[in-house]
């Protein structure tokens, strides 16, 4: 189950957010694809329709814990 907000800053998470721009599902797609099947980067950068350094911060964690 997503969650809501975040506990530390009380800040809605995901697709609760307001200006999300990627779902949650294509969030989880993303990292599967790149950590299990060892997909690029540009590759899904092509797939989803999203520029590659946006890619790169969501497979690695860096946005959309």
């Amino acid at each position: 189950m997503a969650r809501l907000y975040n506990r530390r800053t009380d800040r809605r998470v995901g697709e609760r957010h307001w200006r999300v721009r990627v779902p949650d599902a294509d969030v989880q797609l993303m990292r599967t694809l790149h950590e299990v099947h060892g997909v690029g980067y540009t590759a899904l950068s092509r797939k989803f329709d999203q520029p590659r350094s946006t890619v790169r911060d969501i497979c690695k964690y860096l946005t959309r814990a």
